[in-house]
């Protein structure tokens, strides 16, 4: 992505403003000692039109919300197309064998991992493919119209791919109009807090106070605060400017315990579109750099696509146990009279769960999850009755 052009002022964007709308008081009450600077009413109304102006300017959080939509749009249209090619392949497989020439020719192998524009390459190659072989793959239902069907999603997963870049594009316009919007406030601000200065530097300390915007402001002395508000939604990462940051590093750990990070973008942008994962999860974190050092880590933030089934699940020591799962942030047990109808009686992140058996036969099953991810069920426990028989 283009760099970004760097903001001139060492605050947050509503800290400007918020600053600005004092000054303009300041500068009113004044008026009378500031006018031998030039300083006048309509500077003064203008300085206030120019920050209403600025605070309208669409905030950054809506173009990446835009963005994360475009795409969660390309991921749901290329989980359409996965379903259209895996029926392909079972007609391939079905016409061909997995170990013929001809079934290695579509190249379907780990087709579904690849990143978005390989994977479009690859689907419309299969779909050639398809056609070529259109007479043998008709045993199994295979048809042109369907052929045709995936290619048009092909392109309309392409399209996609596109809407996501003018997302992109729309971003990086609107961001730099706000940070040129930025410099042009603060430019009149510095001014005005300067003349403010040096009315009152020798005959009014209090007033004097007041046209202060920062001490040192030019060059940072101290390293930027970690980035806050970090977020994940939709394959996008994003988080909130850190004033003084000139350039952020995105780190990401694939490891549950997030004793292994790895940088995988770096720049001043406060955004970055990362790839999708299928299985497993990540975590994020961000730190803010400029002249005088390096943040701390933001706070993380977590990416989970799948969390595995829980072994071991048992009765023992009138307690259910079962070993604890990667990525996993919560446990779900659920308990049945007739082992068709199921109710909730445990949701907590641990590995067991303290049981009193009842009298007659009862059923229990577990899931793990995160967030809205869940696992499959583990087998089904059968418990009987105060005898503590178990039957799995």
């Amino acid at each position: 992505m283009e760099n970004m052009i760097n903001r001139t002022y060492n605050m947050s964007d509503p800290d400007l403003a918020q600053f600005t709308t004092n000054l303009a008081g300041f500068l009113t009450r004044d008026l009378a000692d500031l006018a031998e600077f030039g300083m006048t009413a309509a500077k003064i109304t203008a300085l206030v039109d120019l920050q209403n102006a600025f605070e309208v300017i669409t905030p950054d959080y809506v173009y990446v919300a835009i963005v994360s939509q475009k795409v969660l749009d390309k991921n749901n249209k290329r989980a359409v197309l996965e379903d259209m090619l895996g029926k392909i392949r079972v007609r391939a497989v079905n016409t061909f064998g997995e170990d013929s020439p001809v079934y290695k020719e579509f190249n379907f192998t780990r087709v579904n991992t690849t990143s978005d524009a390989t994977y479009l390459s690859r689907c419309r190659s299969i779909a050639a493919t398809a056609e070529k072989y259109l007479t043998e793959l008709a045993a199994f239902g295979q048809t042109q119209a369907q052929i045709d069907a995936f290619i048009a999603e092909c392109d309309s997963f392409e399209t996609a791919q596109r809407a996501i870049a003018s997302a992109v594009s729309d971003r990086l316009t609107g961001t730099r109009l706000r940070i040129e919007k930025g410099n042009e406030l603060y430019g009149f601000v510095a001014t005005y807090c300067s003349l403010g200065k040096a009315a009152f530097g020798n005959t009014n300390y209090a007033k004097y106070q007041d046209y202060i915007i920062y001490d040192n402001a030019d060059t940072p002395h101290t390293a930027p605060q970690a980035p806050q508000n970090v977020n994940f939604q939709n394959d996008v990462v994003s988080w909130t400017p850190s004033p003084t940051a000139t350039s952020y590093k995105l780190y990401q750990s694939l490891t549950p315990a997030g004793d292994d990070w790895s940088v995988i973008d770096e720049g001043n942008d406060t955004m970055a579109i990362v790839p999708h994962i299928f299985i497993g999860g990540r975590r994020f974190r961000v730190t803010a750099h400029n002249l005088a050092g390096t943040s701390e880590p933001s706070a993380e933030v977590y990416n989970v696509a799948s969390v595995n089934i829980p072994t071991g699940f048992m009765f023992a020591d009138n307690q259910l146990v079962w070993n604890q799962v990667d990525w996993a942030n919560g446990y779900f047990v659920e308990q049945s009279q007739n082992g068709t109808d199921w109710t909730e009686i445990w949701n907590q992140n641990t590995a067991s769960m303290p049981l009193e058996l009842q009298p007659g036969t009862w059923y229990y099953r577990l899931r793990s999850g995160y967030g809205g991810v869940y696992s499959g069920y583990t087998p089904v426990v059968e418990l009987n009755g105060g005898s503590g028989n178990v039957n799995g």
